[in-house]
């Protein structure tokens, strides 16, 4: 946990109606991080992530009553056997004794975003997600893992609003 200390660099974006806050660049030790978490099913990086997120979110007086995250598509899911957002989401609800609710699904399996340009990736995320009813009257943190061009947080922000959802920011781990 203090080896992570030592790369974090906060930063907050305000969007269309709700704020992006990120805690680290994605460079150096984080990139392995984030991929030995997510490619090489290591579930153990959880906890230490869960609680930078949490400690993130007193410092800064971060007001949350519950969290979720952005998913993957179920086949996605199968594959890899889990859903490292959900997990974290999870676990970040547990640690800091709050709700957790899934409000988004992804209707269809998209391709890999990294390789694609700002464009390419919001056409490909259009119409991506569904939202799911439960938690449109608490104050939601959404959890993903990398923001690059802020295609998956606009996208999933559109179908948040559309079903009715007021109150989200979305914490991320590196941009």
């Amino acid at each position: 946990m203090k080896e992570l200390e030592v790369f974090l660099q906060m930063d907050r974006r305000e969007e269309e109606g709700y704020y992006v806050y990120s805690l680290f660049f994605y460079q150096g030790a984080i990139i392995d991080l984030i991929r030995k978490w997510k490619f090489h099913g290591s579930p153990y990086l959880v906890e230490p992530l869960s609680q930078l997120l949490s400690s993130f979110i007193l410092e800064n007086d971060l007001h949350v009553e519950a969290f979720s995250y952005i998913p993957m598509h179920r086949k996605k899911r199968l594959i890899r056997g889990f859903d490292p957002m959900e997990d974290l989401s999870r676990d970040l609800a547990r640690r800091m004794k709050k709700e957790h609710h899934q409000v988004l699904s992804r209707k269809r399996n998209t391709k890999a975003l990294y390789k694609m340009k700002a464009e390419e990736r919001k056409k490909e995320l259009k119409d991506c997600f569904s939202p799911l009813s439960g938690a449109q009257n608490l104050r939601l943190a959404i959890v993903d893992d990398i923001f690059t061009s802020g295609a998956t947080t606009k996208e999933a922000a559109r179908s948040l609003f559309q079903a009715g959802y007021e109150e989200f920011y979305f914490l991320i781990i590196a941009k």
